[in-house]
């Protein structure tokens, strides 16, 4: 899926519907709301600004693909235990990646 260039979205998505599902967006103040907690791999989700976890239990994954765009920041949901690998992050998105609790949810 491809989000509108220029617009301004929130894309819902469930943990168990990122696997081999890209999502481009164009940075600005696009948001990625997951809908369900899992375990899950943002290895194909680019150039969001905020990735917001469900409450629940989470598991995430990811390489330098999310952060192409820029940085990114990762809020944690209001419940359970989250635990976030960049093990596969690259060199050139050193840095760009912040992860925050919400009080939201």
């Amino acid at each position: 899926m491809i989000v509108d260039p220029g617009a301004t979205w929130t894309v819902e998505a469930f943990a168990s519907a990122l696997a081999g599902t890209t999502i481009t967006v164009s940075g600005g103040s696009n948001l990625l709301e997951m809908i369900s907690a899992g375990t899950f791999s943002l290895a194909e989700v680019r150039q969001f600004p905020t990735i917001d976890l469900a409450a629940g239990n989470n598991t995430v994954t990811m390489t330098g693909t999310p952060l192409s765009g820029g940085s990114l920041a990762i809020e944690d949901g209001a419940s359970g235990n989250k635990a976030i690998s960049a093990a596969g992050d690259t060199t050139p998105s050193a840095g760009k990646a912040r992860w925050g609790n919400r009080t939201r949810r």
